[in-house]
């Protein structure tokens, strides 16, 4: 076993008999219930992630309360750890053991994988139940669909290699000396030997999230997009598309404008971009996540917007934050695009932008799950509703725009 507090990345350690759990239907990636134990096995060869105390990863402590599986797995296999039913998570989190494969395939008899499960969903049987880009990435990196172990109960291995993540998610993340030439390699050799047809490049991209109204978006999108599209911008959608081709599209941009969202974890399976990143960020306070994660020739950051109040809780219970919709400072924006030279947006009317920024929030509310019930709802739409009173649009105000159609009011007949 190598040092555990060493500056290299690769680093593994080999167990007989370690005890392999699936992941519990309570798992979520900030609390892991499942996952690989043996009483040497250091904390730092655990899920992990670079965030804070309170969203460690692997509950340890849960894993050493479990009994010992009876069930026994043969051969030599490694471990590759939880795969998160999130995209977004799954590429942040679920891939950093995968290099310990890419290193030394003819070492193991088999990679053994636990899924994480939606609700109500079935324990998948086969790597062809997984999820299409789980299978996409597998495909990415070189693993066959043969080797691929899923674990859907307790099961003993009688030899199992633990790689370390190679890179933790988090603000406190940071991609290691080494680790992108890494995935510059999978590139590489992915595309040298992909036959299949690919679409034509793009040298400027608008990566967008108008499609998740009620999952964290940017009011008026749909609006701004339509304007990049005029002056040339392609739009992606990346839920739409395979991940080979979102990956294709990338690293032959020159030009990538993203709304901030999982669809950036994707740059993070390729080698150092050639592109120019921009980023229009939803949380305000989140450029240290991207920052430590992309790897490109030029990263803006535009982070002049308002995340409004959750309305809504996650399943967990906590306030559904990473779900809020967000308010960009429209005129602060194309300011920004215009001088960076990234956009000119002739056609760009902020009348216009505000009028479809009312309306998504109007969909918003329409949309948007709620949970609460009496005073909690209650306070949740006021502190919603007072967010306003810091974003200047008419349309959002309780009174109509000037020149705006005000000939009804509440005193006609």
């Amino acid at each position: 076993m190598f040092g555990i507090f060493g500056k290299d990345w690769r680093q593994t350690s080999t167990f007989e008999g370690a005890a392999l759990h699936p992941l519990g239907p309570a798992s979520r990636p900030p609390r892991v219930l499942g996952g690989v134990w043996h009483k040497d096995l250091p904390d730092a060869f655990h899920q992990r992630r670079a965030t804070t105390d309170r969203t460690p990863g692997t509950d340890a402590n849960w894993l050493a309360a479990q009994p010992a599986p009876t069930e026994r797995l043969t051969g030599h296999g490694l471990y590759a750890g939880p795969f998160f039913a999130h995209y977004g998570h799954f590429i942040a989190e679920s891939v950093h053991r995968l290099w310990a494969w890419v290193e030394a395939p003819d070492t193991y008899d088999y990679l053994a994988v636990l899924p994480q499960l939606r609700q109500k969903q079935a324990a998948p049987k086969s790597v062809a139940d997984l999820p299409a880009f789980q299978r996409d990435l597998l495909a990415y990196v070189g693993v066959p669909e043969a080797k691929v172990k899923l674990v859907a109960t307790p099961v003993l291995a009688d030899r199992l290699t633990v790689p370390r993540q190679a890179r933790l998610f988090g603000p406190k993340g940071r991609t290691p000396k080494g680790y992108a030439d890494f995935w510059a390699g999978c590139e590489q050799r992915f595309f040298a030997g992909y036959a299949a047809p690919l679409p034509d490049t793009q040298d400027r991209i608008y990566v967008s999230r108008a499609n998740y109204l009620a999952s964290g978006s940017l009011a008026g999108e749909y609006y701004l997009e339509r304007q990049l599209a005029a002056e040339g911008f392609f739009i992606l959608r990346p839920e739409t598309l395979p991940l080979t081709t979102q990956l294709h599209l990338y690293r032959h941009a020159k030009l990538l404008v993203f709304a901030e969202g999982s669809a950036m974890h994707t740059t993070e399976l390729l080698g150092p971009l050639a592109a120019d990143i921009v980023i229009l960020m939803r949380r305000p306070h989140a450029d240290a996540l991207w920052r430590g994660a992309l790897k490109a020739n030029s990263l803006t950051i535009f982070d002049k917007v308002i995340q409004l109040p959750p309305i809504d809780r996650a399943n967990d219970g906590s306030l559904a934050t990473h779900r809020s919709m967000s308010l960009l400072d429209a005129p602060a924006l194309v300011a920004a695009l215009r001088a960076d030279g990234i956009a000119r947006l002739p056609q760009f009317d902020l009348a216009a932008f505000q009028e479809a920024e009312a309306g998504d929030v109007a969909r918003y509310l329409l949309n948007v799950t709620l949970r609460d019930t009496g005073d909690e709802l209650a306070d949740r739409f006021i502190a919603f509703r007072d967010a306003f009173a810091r974003h200047d649009n008419p349309y959002l105000m309780n009174s109509l725009p000037a020149g705006a159609d005000d000939d009804m009011d509440d005193d006609s007949d």
